[in-house]
């Protein structure tokens, strides 16, 4: 690799860690400026890692940090990132609470807007309620606390009311769009596009063409260069020195930097704009870049502008497909040298596909763990149909004056369909490579960094197929927000999965990183949707033995799904607690199932009168899964006597709109001597039930996991008197 290819690395490198080690401006200045001694005078790959390093912790640490606030604020500013769905970082120079002067103010706060962000560098003015940035994460997933830090950013802004200073930014409709595909290619807006496409274009590995990317913007600046050669080349017949080309690829360049900043900035569009503007500026000085170097200086941009994008998928997708092309292609199209010319092409293109698809597996495994089996063949056939001839007629269509507009909107219509009609053979089920953060890493160390790429495919292979054993029994509370998700594990293999979370893939994404493909019994509480709502998606995904339901009226939709699946359904077993006879089915909560494993008490979201009717069926129990997220018509103090706890688990959202848990019961916890662990405070909890006691250990988003800590286990009682409830509870 190139000299800017090493410094960028270490760069990332930099910008990477800087949330765990996060020096001082002083110090990273020294530290920078002893690595840059050191490149100077070596000139080795390690010093200049070290080099790019310093300059990213430099970067970060130099940056102000972003105003912590609460409540409702009114702030000023501007956009200072590539939106991430909905959300975008402002820059703020002011701000002000109501009823208060605007004060000055600096850094980031993120903001969640109600429509599609601005783009980067428009003044805005948002009013909305201000919380700090805490979300949650499960363990090794992305971590958006982690990824704000890198921007210094620690509040989080939902807007009410957001205005672009200057006036309101035109809004641009597609005539005849009836897919809305054609306004996702013009404008990167998904919103119009059914569910049903974006499904196709999932399973074939073609949505990332929706994404204003770089092959929009290499499209975009390839056509006005083309046009600017042809005008000069005209302009050369009255000139016997000729007319040098260079203003075309600079002029072919300025307009796709323009056009990406007007469709937002993602950062696919600002990695292609700067290599575009590099080759621009290579062709009209008649150099010619290096691949390696030219990425290199396009990441060391974007991480200037926002180090927070280096933990976006959007940044890892597109610099990983740069890389894999660079790594790739040329091995891969090596046999063909010598073929026929259309063979050569064919056989080129399927080269480059597979080329891309490598360099973006492993950011591909951690985020969204498909990959389309059929995607080089579907590329083959979506790129050259979206580039010549659906992409220029979404861009007249949404710039043109009429009629030309409604024109180029009709014949794009056509080439929605027969993109569509070309795809539909090819989108089958994907596959689900899965891997955590660290592991995603190795994976893109072994397919991009060797110097000769197939040395790296074989342990690739084995990274991806390797899976974690459990090395002996626990039970995973997992951090799902205002729901209830926890895993069994036993040491000789079984996995229990008891409820599944709210609405969501985050819990399969979860077991995915886990290794769980098979579950051996799944139980549901109840069916509400904090309970249930990703279990349709678990179901449809990972092989399931069996399925406990307490009931099936409310469980019809979850029901249909297992039978689909050929899951074995079990109402009402007689292994779990059964509902109490008469239980109202509008208000299942005294309905839940109520299970005993590996030493925890489950108990869904049962109430007092369901805790009367088991009471007197329990034994005591080292950890107790707190009823009802932690509700004030639960934990009842005889329930409690019953239960005799260690430790106590409460799931509850952060800041939920309930109130979860109640003070009553985080006090009545405590006057029983229980140790309780609250997701919402200490994220994901795993326990231990051990001969010694419970062991346990904790994290939360942005944070390591905790050492383990033991609680003794309370003696079992050896009189009736011993059982009585805990005195002094409300």
């Amino acid at each position: 690799m190139e000299r800017w290819a090493m410094v960028a690395l270490g760069w990332a490198v930099g910008v990477g860690v800087a949330p765990w080690w996060l020096p001082q401006s002083a110090m990273a200045g020294a530290v920078g400026a002893l690595a840059a001694g050191v490149a100077v005078w070596r000139g080795s790959r390690v010093a200049l890692v070290g080099l790019g390093m310093a300059l990213g912790w430099l970067g970060v640490a130099t940056q102000p940090s972003g105003p912590v606030v609460r409540g409702w604020v009114t702030v000023d500013g501007r956009v200072a990132g590539a939106a991430v769905g909905s959300e975008a970082d402002v820059a703020v120079r002011r701000l002000a609470r109501p009823g208060e002067a605007w004060q000055a103010s600096r850094g980031r706060v993120r903001v969640r807007f109600s429509g599609r962000p601005p783009s980067p560098g428009t003044p805005v003015i948002v009013a909305g309620r201000a919380q700090p940035l805490q979300r949650p994460t499960l363990p090794g997933g992305p971590d958006a606390v982690t990824d704000a830090r890198r921007g210094r950013v620690h509040t989080r802004i939902v807007a009410r009311d957001a205005a672009v200073v200057g006036g309101e930014r035109p809004t641009r409709h597609v005539p005849g769009d009836a897919t809305g595909l054609l306004r996702a290619l013009a404008l990167g807006d998904r919103s119009s596009v059914a569910p049903e496409r974006l499904e196709r274009l999932r399973r074939t590995g073609t949505s990332h063409l929706l994404a204003i990317s770089g092959l929009h913007v290499g499209a975009v600046a390839g056509a006005v260069t083309a046009l600017g050669l042809l005008l000069l080349r005209g302009l050369a017949v009255f000139r016997a020195q000729g007319v040098p080309q260079g203003p075309a690829w600079l002029l072919g360049a300025m307009v796709a930097l323009v056009w990406a900043w007007s469709v937002g900035a993602p950062v696919s569009a600002q990695r292609a704009a700067v290599l575009v503007l590099m080759v621009a500026l290579g062709r009209a000085t008649g150099r010619s870049p290096q691949p390696w170097a030219l990425l290199g200086l396009a990441a060391v941009v974007v991480l200037t502008l926002d180090p927070g994008a280096l933990g976006t998928a959007s940044f890892q997708l597109s610099f990983g497909a740069v890389a894999g092309l660079i790594r790739w292609q040329p091995v891969l199209a090596r046999p063909a040298r010598r073929w026929w010319a259309p063979l050569r092409w064919l056989w080129g293109s399927l080269a480059t596909t597979v080329a891309a698809t490598l360099g973006t597996l492993p950011a591909a495994a951690w985020w969204f763990q498909e990959v389309a089996p059929l995607s080089p063949v579907a590329n083959l056939i979506a790129v050259p149909v979206v580039t010549f001839w659906v992409a220029p007629c979404a861009a007249l269509a949404t710039w043109a004056a009429e009629p030309v507009g409604g024109w180029a909107g009709a014949l794009g219509t056509l080439g929605v369909q027969v993109l569509e009609a070309g795809l539909e053979p090819l989108a089958l089920g994907p596959l689900t490579p899965a891997v955590g953060p660290l592991r995603a890493c190795a994976l893109a160390a072994l397919l991009l960094v060797p110097r000769h790429p197939w040395r790296g495919l074989l342990p690739a292979l084995l990274l991806l197929l390797l899976r974690p054993v459990p090395t002996a029994t626990q039970v995973t509370f997992l951090d799902v927000g205002q729901g209830d998700a926890a895993l069994v594990e036993h040491e000789d293999g079984t996995r229990i999965l008891v409820d599944g979370g709210p609405p969501g893939r985050q819990v399969l994404h979860w077991l995915r990183r886990r290794g769980v493909r098979r579950l051996h019994r799944v139980v549901v509480s109840h069916c509400q949707a904090d309970h249930a709502g990703g279990l349709e998606a678990i179901l449809e995904a990972v092989q399931v033995d069996e399925l406990w339901v307490p009931e099936a009226q409310s469980c019809a939709t979850l029901l249909a799904c297992a039978v689909e699946q050929g899951v074995r359904l079990r109402l009402r077993p007689p292994e779990a607690l059964s509902p109490p006879p008469g239980f109202d089915p509008d208000d299942p909560n005294d309905g839940s199932l109520v299970v005993r494993e590996a030493g925890v008490l489950f108990t869904g979201d049962i109430e007092k009168t369901g805790e009367a009717a088991v009471a007197g069926r329990l034994e005591p129990t080292p950890v107790l899964k707190v009823a009802h997220h932690g509700s004030r018509t639960s934990t009842d103090p005889a329930f409690l006597g019953a239960v005799r706890p260690t430790v106590a688990v409460i799931s509850a959202g952060r800041r939920n709109l309930f109130g979860h848990p109640h003070p009553h019961v985080v006090a009545r916890l405590a006057a029983a001597g229980v140790q309780t662990y609250r997701t919402d405070q200490h994220g994901t909890v795993v326990v231990r039930v051990t001969t010694h006691g419970v062991a346990v250990r904790t994290k939360r988003a942005g944070e390591s996991w905790t050492a383990w800590r033991v609680h003794p286990r309370v003696p079992e009682p050896t009189t009736a008197a011993a059982r009585r409830p805990p005195r002094g509870s409300p």
